[in-house]
């Protein structure tokens, strides 16, 4: 009797990546994606920037298609700093200074006499 073991999947690194040229039509040149390493059928999977943990939207054979850019893990502590850089620039522009109204000496107006 055979029994069936669970295997676990091989965990594959991330890629920021960046179109250099597009697969197919759906992806753009200098668009920026997450790719895995090659697995071992030789194809590597496609993500959403945004969204590297939902299902790939792709899988190819080509490797000139795209450009790494850096490791995902790195690339994830970047966004998080400019992300944590934009929000400080938001905050200072948030604070406004306080208006104080002083008051002003009223005018005093003289009529111009042309002749």
């Amino acid at each position: 009797m055979d029994v069936a073991i669970d295997v676990p999947a091989q965990v594959l690194n991330k890629y920021l990546a960046r179109v250099v040229k597009p697969p197919s039509h759906f992806y753009r040149i200098d668009e920026e994606y997450i790719i895995t390493e090659q697995r071992a059928d030789g194809y590597y999977s496609v993500f959403f920037k945004l969204r590297p943990d939902d299902p790939p939207i792709g899988a190819y054979q080509r490797t000139n298609c795209f450009e790494r850019i850096m490791y995902l893990e790195e690339s994830e502590a970047v966004m998080h700093d400019i992300l944590k850089l934009e929000q400080r620039t938001e905050d200072s522009v948030n604070d406004k200074p306080e208006i104080v109204h002083v008051p002003t000496e009223k005018q005093k107006y003289e009529q111009l006499s042309l002749f």
